[in-house]
């Protein structure tokens, strides 16, 4: 569809922002905001991620936790999931992909 409207290909456009969660807490309070909560989410993603990166040959990764080797996520394997589900028991700090945030605005922004 990209290449009939005559777009940029996909691979040269933006994708998304990685931030580490102080400095996202530090830009959502600064524009304002005071945080209710912060949780982690996605850990089986993000120990994918750890996973993949820390057993990458020549930059390529066998994903040898993926159910589906080719690079579609499809979930964890049963061996993924359960190693996955005791780091998450240790700490749910330790492999999220990503960051559930609830924040309100504060009120001595509201005036300015």
């Amino acid at each position: 569809m990209r290449r009939l409207l005559g777009w940029d290909e996909y691979k040269d456009m933006f994708f998304e922002y990685e931030f580490k969660r102080k400095q996202f807490e530090n830009y959502i309070t600064q524009s304002g905001f005071r945080i209710k909560h912060c949780l982690p989410i996605a850990q089986e993603v993000g120990f994918a991620k750890i996973m993949n990166s820390l057993v990458s040959i020549h930059g390529k990764s066998p994903k040898i936790f993926h159910k589906n080797k080719t690079g579609k996520w499809m979930g964890l394997t049963p061996m993924g999931k359960l190693i996955c589900r005791l780091l998450c028991r240790l700490s749910p700090w330790m492999t999220p992909d990503m960051l559930f945030v609830v924040a309100e605005k504060n009120n001595d922004s509201l005036q300015s």
